[in-house]
């Protein structure tokens, strides 16, 4: 196959990809279309309860039913001829056999409530599924469509394309090698792609290390900036520390003074009135 003929059966297959992709967003255009189906509600077994709220249920009940006179009092007055503690024990077992009943009970009011609301939800559905027929008509002729242009680029491609490259990005790869004179066979186009795909990666790799010395620079520059006020914030605090000290050494020479000067007028003043009594 020459190198024209070869540019030829790359764009036919190039164009049928492009086909089948344009088919395949029109069947995803037409699956949006469709109006979604309200799922049925679910029906609970009436021999366990309501599952896992069935344990809840018997809680809440037997806690109602011993803690309130909700139950107590029925049973005091049906029982009016016995004692007090036998109808306290009554009322215990009342309670026991209700909250066991109850989650049964809960069960079946549910599932009579969840058979009128399907019934109600399976006409709907039905509705919707005739809605929805058209569309099913045209999802199905799209479908047979991408199928048959499917087969086609199969055959188009079928003996001198690798399957592992049959995508639109290694085809227009390998149209530009070959349109530029860099390939000559689909050979040399698959080396061409593989070093370039190399280069890329070599360029990323190298690209992300040097964002990572940028950023372990930017690091250290902003550690020596803190370092740097840190030292500054030191000298700082040392200068004001010793000029506290210098300040309170000359408060401490100046009172020592003072006590001096009163110290010397005591002993003036001592020494006139002794003179003075001879």
């Amino acid at each position: 196959m020459t190198r024209e003929q070869l540019l030829l059966k790359l764009e036919e297959s190039h164009l049928t990809m492009q086909t089948i992709g344009k088919m395949q967003n029109a069947r995803a255009s037409i699956c949006r279309q469709y109006i979604k189906f309200t799922p049925a509600k679910r029906m609970w077994d009436e021999r366990l309860g309501l599952g896992k709220w069935r344990i809840i249920i018997m809680l809440v009940t037997l806690y109602i039913t011993v803690s309130t006179p909700v139950l107590y009092y029925p049973v005091r007055i049906l029982t009016f001829y016995l004692p007090v503690s036998i109808s306290d024990i009554l009322t215990y077992v009342a309670a026991v056999i209700l909250s066991i009943l109850m989650p049964k009970l809960a069960a079946k009011i549910h599932n009579l409530w969840a058979r009128k609301m399907n019934a109600h939800i399976e006409g709907q559905n039905q509705r919707i599924s005739l809605k929805n027929q058209p569309l099913v008509e045209e999802e199905r002729k799209a479908i047979v469509a991408i199928k048959e242009i499917s087969g086609k680029l199969q055959q188009i491609m079928e003996g001198w394309f690798p399957p592992d490259y049959a995508t639109m990005h290694h085809v227009e790869a390998f149209m530009y090698y070959i349109r530029n004179h860099e390939a000559d066979n689909v050979k040399e186009a698959i080396a061409c792609y593989k070093a370039d795909a190399h280069r890329v990666q070599m360029e990323q790799s190298q690209r992300e290390l040097q964002d990572s010395q940028a950023e372990m620079i930017r690091q250290q520059k902003f550690g020596n900036m803190l370092a740097v006020g840190n030292l500054i914030m030191q000298a700082g605090t040392q200068n004001a520390i010793n000029q506290n000290t210098q300040a309170v050494n000359d408060a401490a020479s100046r009172t020592q003074s003072a006590i001096g000067r009163n110290t010397q007028a005591i002993n003036e003043t001592t020494n006139a009135i002794y003179y003075r009594k001879k």
